[in-house]
């Protein structure tokens, strides 16, 4: 009986061994798959914000060229309109203005929604100093004495251009940024 008795508590003390060690590895089996899986969600999070940086980055450059784009046809039309004022002493062509000014704002929009904020503020000041220049040709065009009109428009041109320098450099800046999830 000694030995029975001996041989029971040998097998309740081992099968409580046993339930503890499976407890015990099945735990620490769990706690390393959970950690593996954190760890491969926060690598796929961190490389989805590098690849919505990149396709926002790849959206503002697209942007960007249409917004330079448009202010160089505008610049163009401008540039064509004053000497057909100046010194053909025709009226502007409204039409004309009234495309490029809807031309600007829309390729202002698309920049003001891609952003980043140092840009848009700039788009926005890009496009108030070229709607200055188009407002000034196309309304003072024939009241002006031809000095005074072209006296003007060159400045408000050098306004302008002085706010296009100021959104190209900011514009700079945030290609300067390398994307990351952090960005």
């Amino acid at each position: 009986m000694d030995q029975g008795l001996a041989a029971l508590i040998a097998g309740v003390a081992a099968l409580v061994g046993a339930l503890a060690s499976g407890w015990y590895t099945g735990r620490s089996s769990r706690l390393g798959a959970e950690k593996a899986a954190k760890a491969a969600l926060q690598q796929v999070a961190e490389q989805g914000a590098v690849e919505h940086e990149q396709w926002l980055r790849d959206q503002r450059q697209d942007a960007h060229l249409a917004f330079t784009g448009e202010l160089d046809r505008a610049i163009a039309l401008v540039a064509n309109q004053v000497v057909e004022v100046a010194f053909q002493h025709r009226e502007p062509e409204s039409a004309s203005m009234d495309a490029a000014r809807a031309g600007i704002r829309v390729a202002t929009e698309r920049v003001v929604v891609l952003g980043p904020e140092e840009v848009e503020l700039e788009a926005k000041l890009v496009e108030e100093a070229l709607t200055d220049v188009l407002d000034w040709v196309r309304h003072s065009a024939l009241s002006e004495p031809a000095y005074n009109y072209l006296n003007e428009t060159s400045h408000r041109l050098m306004m302008f251009h002085f706010r296009r320098d100021r959104y190209l450099h900011a514009y700079r800046n945030t290609l300067r940024r390398a994307p990351g999830p952090q960005a």
